[in-house]
């Protein structure tokens, strides 16, 4: 249940936000990220660092795509969820004694954004995970919109054409998983099992890894990031270099070693150029 409680505070939070006026909403999205960081300090004490998952929540979602509403954490995880679980409350604080417009919708969007990035370090099936990826991408496009700064729709267009590109190469890398798999299933548990040929997992990864290198971002995906830190409001940075853009090194541990160990292993000289190469580009 505690990794239910992770999804559901900041997403009703979020909701509720929009009820609140004026500086209120603050002071509220304040009192639900520290419930939500309450939450992640329980489950950092309770867990037990043996190396499997735990507080597991698994419901019936879509059967007939063999998708399923599965939440879990390990030693991996926990640490992306305290990351998000602390760095909100700082995020939120942050604006304290500033005058934003519409401060109920803006402060609604960012506990929406924290839900929708614990999910994508929670989910452990597939689709579901696609589609926290997915819903993480929306509030900081409307944030920018909304509160950004210079040639903001420019920006916000560049960003979301580079996100949406990887997001396509994403989906196509878990369809060819999901018809590898013998029963068609999302499961993490499952795709990790796979045997899968080595041609295949060259594309495979291919189509994941450039996904995941936009979001970190690693050269030469990284285009979209000085202008949209530029143009983005302070908390909506922050959100973006403090906890979104660690979902791409997240994703390369849970999503790509475990199920395509031998592309891994072949593009590994690469992956470390590129990385080099980005750092002393920078």
């Amino acid at each position: 249940m505690l990794t239910a409680l992770l999804l559901l505070i900041p997403f009703l939070g979020s909701g509720l936000t929009l009820f609140t006026k004026g500086k209120t909403s603050a002071v509220f999205a304040m009192l639900v990220s520290l419930a939500q960081l309450v939450v992640a300090l329980v489950m950092v004490q309770s867990f037990q660092p043996d190396g499997g998952m735990q507080f597991e929540t698994v419901l019936p979602w879509i059967p007939q795509l063999g998708a399923t509403f599965h939440l879990g954490i390990d030693g991996i995880s926990l640490i992306m969820v305290l990351l998000a679980s602390v760095a909100t409350p700082l995020i939120v604080a942050s604006q304290f004694g500033r005058d934003i417009p519409k401060s109920h919708r803006y402060n609604a969007l960012i506990l929406f954004m924290q839900g929708a990035m614990t999910g994508v370090f929670l989910a452990l099936d597939g689709l579901l995970y696609y589609l926290f990826w997915e819903l993480a991408l929306l509030p900081i496009i409307f944030i920018m919109l909304g509160w950004g700064e210079g040639q903001r729709q420019a920006v916000t267009l560049k960003f979301f054409i580079y996100t949406l590109a990887g997001s396509l190469f994403m989906l196509v890398g878990f369809l060819l998983l999901y018809f590898q798999s013998a029963t068609g299933s999302f499961a993490h548990s499952e795709l990790s099992q796979l045997t899968i040929d080595s041609g295949l997992q060259q594309v495979i990864f291919a189509l994941l890894f450039v996904a995941f290198a936009i979001k970190m971002p690693m050269f030469p995906f990284h285009s979209w990031q000085p202008s949209t830190y530029t143009s983005a409001p302070t908390q909506g940075t922050m959100l973006l270099s403090g906890i979104m853009l660690k979902m791409g090194i997240y994703s390369v541990l849970r999503w790509i070693i475990p199920i395509v160990p031998e592309a891994v292993e072949t593009h590994t000289p690469l992956i470390i150029a590129l990385s080099i190469t980005g750092v002393v580009y920078g």
